[in-house]
Order: structure tokens, then C-alpha cells, then sequence
């Protein structure tokens, strides 16, 4: 593609037209897209990704303290797929997953998943758990994570990609958001979701006491959805934590549950404001999707119908 084509891409994406747009308007995929803003720098426009619930994107100068999900102000329903903890790069990694994910959001038309942390392994850890260092990581993700027209994600970092900035000095957050053009990054540890007049909270733990951030003070509400754990889990608390699977095969404990993502649907009200949370745990057993669990929970009531006994399969390591 010639300079004079590029130029008018970047002149586009500077007037915040949809990366959907641009796509059709140049008669180039995705992919090509995100090829194309591999040879260019963006990072002097101080730019960032905003996900439209539709799936589609686009790029704003806005300097706001929250990340919001365009496209939802009149929905009494929202829906999304959650994932956590790939780990690209460990052995216990596995791509297929995503993918199983990818498909089972482009079958139920969800075109909107938040990806909460760990999404690379980075290279901090034992060297004998990895299949690859971090360059190759980097591209790997490049070349590898399912895309799709009409599927964007919203990643947040977590303390594996956290190390490279801790250890060399290395920030990961904008290759990443610049060799694909689908994954809009939060930044690392917290942010906050808008969807109508409402705020959700998003965390992975850092495990870095030098680390300075926080939640924005945007009058959220007290509930959370949690990476890092590798497994699913509810504590009501101050804040109604939702812990979400890991997309991989890497576990913390003598026993570990199937990997796999949680299919969540955000019930509003008049108000613009959450009421409940209706959640599907969505387990991958030999590389296909599977309702392991169901269950609700009331926002306002900081209440919900889970059992740890609905749940049906577990695995020993």
C-alpha cells in the first residue's frame, strides 16, 4: 500500500471514524488493517481504542479517567464474554481456547469480550515453564489470537505483563494495542467499564507494591470482575468480586476446573443503572464449549443464587 493510502487511513482514524469503516472504504480485512499500523507510529496522537457493542471501534483522543462501551444507552440488556489469564507463552497455554471462545461469541452474537490480565506469560518466571520469550510471545499474539470482523476485545494488563515494565524497563501496552487493531488496552492492574449510567470494576492483582494505580473516582458500584486467580469464585463482600476461569491449563491448587469464560448478561434499569448479572459459566472440554453453570446475581441486593455444587466437572492435575 502506498504512503499517500496510509496517510488518509491516519487521517481517518484521527477523525474517529470506525476501524469498520475504514476497512470497507479501503476494501481491506482487519488483519490488513493491523498490518498497516505496524509500519506507522501513532503514539504521538496520544491515542486509544473505544469498543462500540456492535462490534465495531474507533480511535479518540478523549482523556478520560474510565474506558466506556459505546452503543448500549437505550439496551435493558447487555451481554458480554469474560476471559482471563491465557498466558501466551507458557507451556500450559494453549490458543485453542481462544478460539473456542471466538466462536461460541460469533454463534450467540456477542461482540464484545474483556480480556482481565495475563494474557501474555512474559518472561519473569521460571524460564523452564516457557515455550517462548517475550518477542515471540508478542508476535505470536500478533499472528495467532482468533480475529474477526465483528469481534473486538477490551484487555486489561496484569502482573505478567506488568513484569517487563518492572524488570526492563519495557512497556508492552502499546505493541500490543498497535499490532492488533481489535484489542483496545486498558492499561495494567485497574480500570473502570462504563455501560450506560453505571460502572463496573475490572481487576488483576499486580504483586508489585511499587505500582501507584487505582480505581478512577467515577461513583462506580461495588461490583467487580477479578483475573488472576485461575479459577471461579464469588466473594461478596465490600466490593461483589467475581473471580473468572483461566483460558489455559495452569492452576494454583492440587485440583483445577476445566479452563474456560464466563457468557454474562447485564440486566438495566430505567435508570441506566445495574440491577442484576445473569452468568453462564462456559467450561472447554476437548476443544468445545460447555454450560458448566448458571447463575445470578442482585446488584442491589449484593446477593446471589450461586452454589458451588452446581457445578458439575473438575479435574484432578
Amino acid at each position: 500500500m502506498n504512503g499517500a493510502v496510509k496517510s488518509e487511513i491516519i487521517r481517518d482514524i484521527l477523525n474517529e471514524e470506525t476501524i469498520n469503516n475504514i476497512c470497507y472504504i479501503y476494501k481491506i480485512s482487519k488483519q490488513e488493517l493491523s498490518n498497516i499500523l505496524k509500519t506507522v507510529y501513532l503514539g504521538d496522537f496520544n491515542l486509544r481504542k473505544e469498543v462500540t457493542y456492535e462490534g465495531d471501534l474507533f480511535y479518540t483522543t478523549t482523556n478520560i479517567d474510565y474506558y466506556t462501551l459505546y452503543g448500549v444507552d437505550n439496551l435493558n440488556k447487555i451481554r458480554v464474554a469474560v476471559s482471563s489469564d491465557y498466558h501466551i507463552g507458557n507451556v500450559a497455554s494453549d490458543i485453542n481456547y481462544a478460539y473456542v471462545m471466538a466462536d461460541y461469541m460469533k454463534k450467540e452474537s456477542i461482540h464484545v469480550g474483556l480480556i482481565l490480565g495475563d494474557l501474555l506469560d512474559g518472561e519473569h518466571m521460571n524460564i523452564n515453564v516457557r515455550n517462548m520469550n517475550l518477542k515471540e510471545q508478542l508476535s505470536f499474539l500478533s499472528y495467532n489470537f482468533p480475529m474477526d470482523p465483528y469481534i473486538n476485545y477490551l484487555v486489561l494488563l496484569g502482573n505478567h505483563e506488568r513484569h517487563s515494565l518492572k524488570y526492563n524497563n519495557q512497556d508492552i501496552a502499546p505493541i500490543i494495542a498497535r499490532d492488533r487493531v481489535d484489542l483496545a488496552v486498558m492499561g495494567y492492574g485497574y480500570q473502570v467499564l462504563k455501560m450506560q449510567n453505571d460502572f463496573i470494576h475490572l481487576q488483576h492483582k499486580l504483586c508489585d507494591s511499587n505500582f501507584k494505580g487505582g480505581f478512577p473516582q467515577v461513583g462506580a458500584n461495588n461490583f467487580m470482575l477479578l483475573g488472576h486467580s485461575h479459577e471461579l469464585k464469588m466473594v461478596p463482600q465490600k466490593f461483589f468480586k467475581l473471580y473468572v476461569l483461566p483460558m489455559c491449563d495452569l492452576y494454583h491448587a492440587p485440583y483445577a476446573y476445566y479452563p474456560g469464560f464466563l457468557d454474562l448478561v447485564f440486566n438495566m434499569n430505567h435508570y441506566g443503572k445495574i440491577e442484576e448479572v445473569e452468568g453462564k459459566e462456559i467450561i472447554i472440554v476437548d476443544n468445545k464449549p460447555f454450560i458448566n453453570n448458571e447463575f445470578l446475581i442482585d446488584v442491589t441486593k449484593h446477593i446471589t443464587d450461586y452454589k458451588e455444587s452446581k457445578r458439575i466437572l473438575k479435574r484432578k492435575i
